[in-house]
């Protein structure tokens, strides 16, 4: 190793330290099954004491398992979004990222969308992160983006006063970008682009990437 690369790797290292992420202490088994009957009680509008009501969620649990193993695009979809938050924990350059998209949630739009993460990077900005799986059959297809699905996310950072950006992984490629939500290109009246334009777009030094070559506040 060369004595350039080995500084390089104490500075990376050093700001891994200066920040490190690591999880918050959480007891998920205890509270989300208890979430979940405290709404099957209310859509049912029975007390959350009726015995019946924990068997009832047992099924409806089972059943929900069953049918998610069977959706692919589900799988791969909740598969993305777990090594997206596995790589921004494993660069160590945020301050917390928080799965977004959990829990209840209540707005005065209805067309209101909630993106996947949230980050707050060591500058306090903060981040809305919505993972897309995409598989190119021939590695050259523009990745496309509803208008209204986009403007229903852009609504709810607008809200927060925060960056929505887009995390693409272009699976044939084995590539990720972070891409800003408003520097995804009007093509004909549809949001799209290709991996080039994501590529030189991509701003994910945000999150401890050194080679992304766009900073995301050259906005």
């Amino acid at each position: 190793m060369t004595r350039a690369s080995e500084n390089w790797e104490q500075k990376i290292n050093l700001k891994r330290q200066l920040f490190p992420v690591a999880p918050l202490a959480r007891e998920p088994i205890k509270f989300e099954p208890f979430r979940l009957l405290a709404g099957l009680a209310q859509g049912r509008r029975i007390s959350i004491h009726d015995g019946k009501l924990g068997i009832e969620l047992l099924r409806e649990t089972e059943q929900s398992i069953r049918t998610a193993l069977s959706d692919d695009a589900f799988l791969y979809g909740h598969l993305t979004e777990s090594l997206f938050e596995a790589m921004v924990v494993a660069l160590g350059s945020v301050r917390v990222i928080k799965q977004e998209d959990a829990g209840a949630a209540y707005a005065d739009d209805p067309d209101v969308k909630i993106p996947d993460f949230r980050l707050i990077l060591p500058d306090g900005s903060r981040l809305f992160v919505e993972v897309k799986n995409y598989y190119q059959k021939d590695g050259l297809e523009e990745f496309v983006l509803d208008d209204a699905y986009l403007s229903g996310l852009q609504k709810y950072a607008d809200l927060d006063s925060s960056i929505l950006v887009f995390g693409i992984f272009w699976v044939r490629w084995n590539l990720w970008t972070l891409v800003p939500a408003l520097r995804i290109p009007n093509k004909d009246g549809v949001r799209k682009i290709s991996l080039g334009e994501a590529l030189k777009m991509n701003c994910s030094a945000v999150i401890g990437d050194v080679t992304a070559p766009v900073h995301l506040f050259g906005l």
